[in-house]
This record gives C-alpha cells, sequence and structure tokens, in this order.
C-alpha cells in the first residue's frame, strides 16, 4: 500500500501527484463529463415520458432543454451556439420521434426518425470538425453512430424489451464521457 505524505502542493500518494481540480483545463472536462452525462439520462427520460405525451414528457423535456443551454454555453459560447444548438436539439426530437415509432410498433416512423439521426450523424461532426482543428470529422462520427445507436436500442423500453434496453442505458451513459473526455482534450489543445 501506497504511503500517504505531505507536499507544499497538499497530500500525495508516494509516486502519484494529487490532482489539481482547479485548473481550467480539469474543471473543463469535469464539466463536460458531468453535462454530457447528465445529457444521457434526461435524453433518456424524455424518450421514455415521451412516447405519451403529456406533463410528464414536458417536464423531461425542459430539464433537458436545460441541460441543453448549459452545455452549449461550457463549449464555445454565444458565437457557435446558434448551429450546435439547432443540431443538438433535432438529435433530441428525433430519438422522441424513434422512440414513439417502437412504441406504437409503427417502421415506417422508424425508418424515417432512423433516416433523420443519420443526417444527424453526418452533419454534428462537420460542425465540431470545422469548429476545432484538433477533433477529427471520422473520430467524431464514429461516437456520435455508437451514441445514436445505444439510444436507439433505449427505444426498446418502448415495446417493453427491457433486456435490450436497460444495458443500452448503462452503455449510454459510460459513452458519454468518452465523447466528453475526448471533446476536452481537442478544445484544451485549441486554447492552451
Amino acid at each position: 500500500v501506497a504511503a500517504a505524505t505531505e507536499r507544499d502542493d497538499g497530500p500525495t500518494i508516494t509516486g502519484i501527484a494529487r490532482p489539481h481540480f482547479e485548473r481550467p483545463a480539469a474543471k473543463l472536462r469535469i464539466t463536460l463529463d458531468r453535462l454530457l452525462g447528465e445529457h444521457a439520462f434526461l435524453l433518456i427520460d424524455t424518450m421514455r415520458t415521451g412516447v405519451n405525451e403529456g406533463g410528464d414528457f414536458e417536464d423531461a423535456a425542459a430539464a433537458l432543454e436545460e441541460n441543453t443551454v448549459e452545455l452549449i454555453d461550457s463549449v464555445y459560447g454565444a458565437a457557435a451556439a446558434e448551429r450546435f444548438g439547432e443540431l443538438w436539439r433535432s438529435h433530441h426530437a428525433y430519438l422522441v420521434d424513434y422512440a414513439r415509432a417502437v412504441a406504437a410498433n409503427d417502421d415506417t416512423a422508424r425508418d424515417l426518425a432512423d433516416d433523420e439521426l443519420a443526417a444527424y450523424v453526418d452533419d454534428f461532426p462537420e460542425l465540431l470538425a470545422g469548429a476545432n482543428p484538433f477533433l477529427s470529422g471520422d473520430a467524431v462520427r464514429g461516437l456520435i453512430t455508437e451514441h445514436v445507436q445505444q439510444l436507439e436500442q433505449v427505444a426498446a423500453l418502448g415495446s417493453a424489451d427491457y433486456a435490450e434496453a436497460y444495458p443500452a442505458i448503462r452503455e449510454t451513459y459510460q459513452h458519454m464521457f468518452m465523447v466528453g473526455n475526448g471533446l476536452a482534450a481537442a478544445i484544451i489543445r485549441q486554447f492552451p
């Protein structure tokens, strides 16, 4: 077991420096991970409640919108907010449409929502890669594709296929930290 020691910069474990959570880079990474983790849960709840519109759905959508505004403000500020927000919100709507289609067993509506999500998977990575030269469009596309596929599996909640939905919820939440860490690293490189 490593012995804890006291140093001028605070306690450490022998050979491992104490993390500096107040540094801007660490704060950015923590903020993005928190917001994206919240995004996953709030979007899933919005999809779940969106199957039957009503007060529960409206409250879930309002909480998701608060998360969206906070996320947009934390990434690139007001200058990029409009286009980022438009695309970001579109995937919320498409996934609610997808969940409703699954619940209604409506293949046509599901296919339409899936087509809209495919367009989002093409457009959103281009926007991010265009805003940050340290983000690879292909890498972002892979991460966004995985996110959408996981959330499409979560839509199985609407058809009571819990064996598919619940593992996808866990994967979606974990995946958001991969996205947040990658995004934070690219922003830090862009704005050291």
